[in-house]
Order: C-alpha cells, then sequence, then structure tokens
C-alpha cells in the first residue's frame, strides 16, 4: 500500500511541475460536474461536509493529498512518502485560488501535526 501511494505520488509531482496541469485542474468548476463528482466519491470519501456544497477538482485533490499526508504522519511515518506528498502539495499551492474552508481547515491541521512533531523532536 505504502509503495503503490509512493509511486502515485511521484506520478502527480511530476504533472503538478506543469503549468497548464495546475490550471485546468483549477478551472473545473463545481457546477458543471457536481452530481457526477458526488456520486462518484461519496461511497469511498468520508469528509462529506466538502463534498456537500460542491468541490472543484483542485480542491479535491489537495484534500486527499492532505489526508494522505495525516494518514502517513499518524500511522506509516514513511519517508519518501511524507516528502513526495509535501512537494505536489507546495506545487498545488502556488495556482490554487478559491480554496474552501474545508479544505483551509485540513491544511492547518496537517501544520500543526508537523509542529508538534518538530517541536517533540
Amino acid at each position: 500500500l505504502v509503495e503503490d501511494l509512493i509511486l502515485i505520488t511521484i506520478v502527480l509531482l511530476m504533472f503538478s511541475e506543469d503549468e497548464t496541469f495546475l490550471l485546468s485542474v483549477q478551472q473545473q468548476s463545481s457546477e458543471q460536474n457536481s452530481h457526477v463528482l458526488l456520486e462518484k466519491i461519496s461511497g469511498w470519501f468520508s469528509d462529506m461536509p466538502a463534498v456537500s456544497s460542491g468541490i472543484n477538482l483542485g480542491n479535491l485533490v489537495l484534500l486527499v493529498l492532505i489526508r494522505a499526508a495525516i494518514t502517513n504522519l499518524t500511522f506509516y511515518r514513511e519517508y519518501y512518502l511524507q516528502i513526495n506528498t509535501l512537494a505536489v502539495i507546495s506545487n498545488f499551492c502556488r495556482s490554487i485560488h478559491n480554496i474552501q474552508p474545508f479544505v483551509a481547515l485540513r491544511f492547518m491541521k496537517l501544520y500543526t501535526l508537523h509542529l508538534k512533531r518538530f517541536l517533540q523532536a
């Protein structure tokens, strides 16, 4: 499982270095595909407050990456997965706009987890 996540984050890291990929992900509006997106992810995605109000693809990818980073910090503690996930998040953050409050809250949770780890060391 961890090896697969590392491979997926490396592929996302390569895609996130391209500015046209980031712009196309951010321009996917929630009004166009909101019903299709809600039906596809309602079965496996448990953070439903973010999805219930409609979420664009950029915010959803950022939310999944933050969730993967938090899971890695609490359970796996795999160094390369954490570095690659944070690199993809930083690449996404340079072009993100209209971030939803729930995504920002998860981002701050990731920040506080990193701060606690840093202060313990």
